[in-house]
């Protein structure tokens, strides 16, 4: 493999930090120099061109939300939906697509309006009906991970620290609290059963707001060393929900629990070189 010309200049410029990057020089156009690009960097062609889809797909639909919308929260908003699918599209847009849309502007409304406080359910209440249904479903699993809860998990105190013998406070064992989550936030799914999922505390934190994923620095790759050398819990939920199973076994989180492994135990701890492994096929 021919070391690509653009990841030589890109050194060349860092050796060089007088004046910055000049991202000019660093413009990759032909396919060639992506491809060779997409091999140093352990990426296959086919899984570039479907993640680069996505945000295009991602791109576009921001686009086509009237930002006259957000920003006056109580407008009727499908004048100016209509109004600005024509501009887009050039012509006029079918009804159906209107009516999609001006759905998620509603809910982008009145998650603007009120936030959080019309949602019916912050938290996990195991003694509602549909939250203790909807975690039998996932066998008293983690949705993304797969980890069975315990009842420690489910009952006992959360202790961010704990006391060593000398009396210092340092970091203990924490427990895998359930958390009621939304799939897609509240914002764009709405406050709806089918919008629901239980997560364990780790994989919560990691999912924060990423719809797919890009949107994080864990996916672009971050040169933070921290970031380089450890799984951080963000990193963990983007490679579970790419993989969806143990990519030796396919079994899923509802099966068994998951953990990531590196697929290059030389490279670093990068969303491409990491895999989604169950706990037995990775012992």
């Amino acid at each position: 493999m021919i070391f690509p010309e653009a990841l030589g200049s890109f050194l060349r410029q860092l050796d060089d930090n007088s004046s910055g990057l000049d991202f000019e020089e660093l413009q990759v156009s032909s396919k060639n120099s992506i491809t060779q690009l997409l091999g140093t960097a352990g990426v296959h062609q086919d899984q570039w061109e479907s993640e680069v889809a996505l945000i295009a797909l991602w791109r576009s639909f921001l686009n086509a939300i009237p930002i006259q919308a957000l920003e006056n929260p109580r407008t009727r908003c499908r004048p100016i939906i209509l109004e600005r699918l024509r501009f887009l599209l050039g012509e006029e847009p079918e009804e159906s697509d209107v009516d999609q849309i001006l759905q998620i502007v509603k809910r982008l409304q009145r998650y603007n309006r009120l936030g959080r406080v019309g949602s019916r359910f912050a938290t996990l209440d195991l003694e509602s009906a549909s939250h203790s249904e909807l975690f039998r479903k996932q066998s008293e699993r983690c949705a993304v991970c797969g980890y069975r809860f315990t009842d420690e998990d489910l009952f006992g105190f959360l202790l961010d620290y704990e006391e060593s013998d000398e009396g210092e406070r340092v970091e203990g064992s924490i427990r895998k609290v359930p958390h009621l989550d939304h799939i897609l936030p509240v914002y764009l799914g709405g406050d709806r059963e089918a919008n629901w999922q239980i997560l364990c505390r780790d994989c919560n934190l990691g999912k924060s707001d990423l719809i797919f994923g890009f949107e994080s620095r864990s996916w672009f790759g971050s040169a933070r060393i921290s970031d380089l050398t450890t799984i951080t819990k963000q990193q963990s939920y983007i490679v579970m929900k790419r993989d969806r199973h143990c990519v030796d076994c396919c079994r899923r989180p509802d099966q068994v629990e998951l953990t990531i492994q590196r697929r290059d135990e030389n490279g670093p701890f990068l969303y491409q070189n990491l895999k989604t492994m169950c706990v037995e096929c990775s012992g």
